[in-house]
């Protein structure tokens, strides 16, 4: 977290303020600092054998800082159908008046290196069609990608979220960041209530899930909260011995026949 917002010496700042300073100084979709990805979703240190999807990753390093952690690291962004759409991407987050430009250059001059060097898995891709097995992942994690994404209509929104939780493995989560509902003064009435409108799903779908101010910005919990700066983490539950059990009947009996 930025210093000069963690130690803001304002306790009562407005939630679009919040919202503000978040977007400006660490939150910008596809071209965030890792260190700081790592932070707000609390990637753990040690992710030797771990499977990662990063899902709308643009032209963030955050897949490099996920394998240099041991983890076999995937990015899923449309951008990355050819070299030129990532030139381009990173170029036009060059002129982005929320950027700091000397950090973002970095930033954008690492991962031209590492893409050309091949040493990032990247795949051309939507998040509602995902090009991947059922239970390939132990940790999914997107930011502005999967919840934030532009869409007004709910059930696009929806359906890119069940196909995160199709190919998420038993025991493994999903951490999409934002996840709250955003002021008026960010999003238009239509992209708010599709918001809502995901929320009450995963409110009624029986999963596990919590839905969270990230630790990142505990010293202004409760603005961040109205700025909708949540993150929404769903786990899918490993089976049961019953149902591993009624499972490996069911194969052994196919095999038979």
């Amino acid at each position: 977290m930025p210093e000069n917002f963690e130690g803001h010496s304002n306790p009562n700042l407005p939630a679009l303020h919040v919202r503000e300073k978040i977007l400006a100084e660490m939150s910008v979709p596809g071209a965030s600092d890792p260190e700081s990805l790592c932070s707000l979703f609390e990637v753990p240190q040690n992710l030797r054998g771990k499977t990662v999807l990063d899902i709308g990753s643009g032209a963030s390093p955050f897949i490099h800082e996920l394998e240099r952690r041991g983890a076999k690291a995937v990015g899923l962004d449309p951008v990355y159908e050819n070299s030129d759409n990532i030139k381009e991407y990173w170029w036009r987050n060059k002129g982005n008046p929320n950027l700091n430009t000397l950090e973002h250059n970095k930033l954008a001059d690492k991962f031209s290196e590492l893409f050309k060097q091949g040493k990032l898995r990247l795949v051309a891709g939507l998040a509602g069609s995902l090009p991947f097995a059922n239970n390939s992942f132990d940790f999914i994690y997107s930011h502005f990608g999967l919840t934030h994404m532009p869409a007004r209509d709910p059930e696009v929104i929806k359906n890119a979220f069940q196909e995160a939780y199709r190919v998420l493995k038993p025991g493994g989560k999903i951490l999409a960041f934002p996840s709250g509902i955003p002021p008026t003064s960010f999003y238009n009435e239509e992209t708010i209530n599709a918001m809502k409108s995901f929320l009450e799903y995963i409110q009624q779908s029986g999963l596990e899930y919590t839905l969270k101010v990230p630790d990142d910005f505990r010293r202004h919990r409760e603005e961040a909260k109205e700025a909708g700066m949540q993150m929404l983490v769903v786990t899918k539950p490993k089976p049961s011995f019953g149902q591993w059990f009624s499972r490996f009947l069911r194969r052994s009996s196919n095999k038979e026949l």
